[in-house]
């Protein structure tokens, strides 16, 4: 096995008050519920790994989520939500391929992947409810700025430097990342408030990410570098 090595500094930011905004990635109900969408799937055909991958969703990956949204909102810093997801009930918006891949497998496990708006699979986990004035974006596949607003909205508000959570790590949130890297964004990556099924790839993906495109640290050094609210929002309700 080859050795390990980075040939260009890996990335290191600041995170600047005003022109920081949080992108929470598709963390909704099919993602983590027993019986919605690649949840069910995954409880159903790797049942041990299923149950890890919970107790790792509700023992970090949410409570980390909460966290980082307890802290912005207490400093009145943007918070934007991302889904993923059909704009119509049939998914015909969605590309073909993706289309027939997914009922092809719906059809073989009987387990429906993909829901669109206004599902209730389709909302984000009760834990992580948004607040009003908080965007969702509801993107047609795993990039965050294609089909969406969301460049525009972040230039036009005067950030530059963006904290991306969420699912799947290698994924959704790493094609937003890559993105988000050639924009010309300052990106931050929780490594534990972020996760996916197989969390081996998890790993994978947090290598690749911090070794280019991000500056990836942990929930708690992030919030080490931001300053203190004068009230920090309780994690649970997101109210002082």
């Amino acid at each position: 096995m080859s050795q390990r090595f980075n040939l260009r500094p890996s990335p290191e930011y600041d995170v600047p008050a005003g022109r920081t905004a949080l992108i929470v990635t598709d963390m909704q109900r099919a993602s983590f519920n027993a019986t919605l969408g690649l949840a069910a799937l995954h409880a159903a055909t790797h049942g041990e790994s299923f149950a890890s991958y919970q107790r790792y969703v509700r023992e970090t990956l949410i409570p980390n989520n909460a966290a980082l949204l307890a802290r912005f909102r207490a400093l009145g810093w943007r918070v934007i939500y991302l889904t993923c997801g059909s704009h119509l009930p049939d998914g015909g918006d969605l590309g073909a391929p993706r289309r027939r891949m997914d009922m092809e497998h719906q059809k073989r496990t009987g387990k429906k992947t993909l829901f669109s708006i206004g599902e209730h699979a389709h909302g984000v986990t009760d834990e992580l409810a948004p607040h009003p004035g908080e965007p969702i974006f509801n993107k047609l596949g795993s990039d965050g700025f294609i089909g969406t607003p969301l460049d525009q909205m972040l230039r036009w508000m005067g950030i530059d430097t963006l904290v991306v959570t969420g699912v799947g790590t290698p994924y959704c949130v790493e094609s937003t990342v890559r993105h988000a890297s050639d924009l010309a964004y300052a990106v931050i990556v929780p490594s534990d408030a972020c996760g996916t099924s197989d969390m081996t790839l998890h790993d994978h993906s947090l290598i690749v990410m911090g070794s280019r495109y991000a500056m990836v640290r942990t929930t708690a050094e992030i919030l080490d570098r931001m300053p203190a609210a004068a009230a920090v929002a309780d994690p649970a309700t997101g109210r002082a």
